[in-house]
């Protein structure tokens, strides 16, 4: 049921139209986007058109993040600007300004810039134009690191703080299980000249990066991120709350490196580790079976005493040149001379014998 307020309001409203328009609607937004996208504060001041004042951008706990003088132009005037603004911020263009249009850009959004913005107008009739809850997404970091020993190591973290906490100090530092290893913010320094390896570069003012070149095995361990608000307040972990790194061993190939050889007994395959002084012996063994280790299913070929004339046979069947068919050429004559020499021994008994009168 609609109280008699909002019914007075009504009709005060339809009596005189000018004065209700006199109270521009304040505009409302809630903005979510990820970590580095760009952000537009909308702020609509097309109500305040041909009037002069100032324009405030603030956050709620009154932090000024930019402002804008706006007014008639005149011969030999002009808009002027005036900005105390982030890096990453930016203003309308006088273009946009004349229309009415004094949105706030914020070109790479970072954690700090997640706050409530207001755009005010200070003129005739002062009063909030736009009210903007910007929050910005946390971006993914990583928890878990290997490396080889010898490469370049990056970590990241960033810091829970808003620009309001940014300007009243803040001081970092990185840890490697529980003990401290160097400062990072606001100015690197490590704790004791092996340190050397280690640096902090610099990304912004939430964004801090741990980096390890070349790296030892040594350097394994749990790693955090720390910060400090001011003087009296306690630190606080960042972003992720711990990085754990570890070292993977180089494999060596010197003169003292192992052989590694492949026994294998019915479909079980045994690994063992040979000296390279005994190496000769293990490859002249002459009962060395070959494995085939793409299929472990795929039996062996051992050598038989048939192999020989099989493999003679193939090499006969295979000579170049022809030879093969020269040789069966060869193979009828010497049955035809066989035959005829059998006839030939035949009738020379078969004459002997008649010449005897035995016949």
């Amino acid at each position: 049921m609609m109280s008699p307020w909002c019914v007075l309001l009504m009709c005060v409203c339809l009596q005189s139209g000018p004065v209700c328009r006199a109270v521009p609607e304040v505009q409302t937004l809630n903005l979510r986007v990820q970590y580095g996208e760009m952000a537009i504060l909308p702020c609509n001041g097309s109500a305040y058109l041909g009037e002069e004042g100032n324009v405030y951008w603030e956050t709620s706990l009154g932090v000024e993040v930019a402002s804008l003088r706006i007014g008639e132009e005149t011969e030999g005037e002009r808009t002027e600007f005036v900005a105390e603004l982030p890096s990453e911020m930016e203003l309308p263009s006088e273009e946009q300004i004349q229309r009415g249009d004094w949105s706030l850009r914020i070109r790479s959004t970072k954690l700090l810039d997640s706050a409530t913005y207001q755009c005010i107008w200070e003129g005739q009739r002062p009063g909030i134009v736009s009210t903007v809850w910007l929050s910005v997404k946390e971006p993914p970091t990583e928890r878990h690191l290997l490396s080889s020993e010898g490469e370049t190591v990056t970590m990241k973290c960033f810091l829970q703080i808003s620009w309001s906490q940014f300007h009243s100090g803040v001081e970092s530092w990185w840890t490697r299980d529980g003990e401290r290893l160097l400062q990072a913010w606001p100015e690197a320094t490590p704790s004791s000249d092996s340190l050397l390896r280690f640096s902090t570069p610099f990304v912004s003012v939430e964004e801090h990066h741990l980096q390890i070149s070349p790296t030892l095995r040594t350097d394994g361990g749990e790693y955090r991120c720390w910060y400090r608000i001011g003087d009296s307040e306690s630190p606080r972990t960042g972003s992720p709350n711990r990085i754990t790194l570890t070292i993977l061993d180089t494999v060596s190939a010197g003169p003292d490196a192992e052989l590694l050889t492949v026994s294998r007994s019915g479909s079980d395959a045994e690994l063992s580790t040979v000296p390279p002084e005994e190496e000769d012996s293990v490859s002249s063994t002459p009962d060395v079976v070959p494995v085939f280790l793409e299929d472990s299913t795929q039996p062996s070929q051992e050598t038989t005493e048939s192999q020989p004339m099989e493999a003679l046979k193939e090499t006969m069947t295979s000579l170049p040149g022809g030879e093969e068919s020269v040789l069966q050429e060869e193979v009828p004559w010497i049955r035809i001379g066989l035959i005829a020499g059998v006839l030939v021994v035949t009738a020379l008994v078969l004459s002997v014998l008649k010449a005897l009168q035995r016949i």
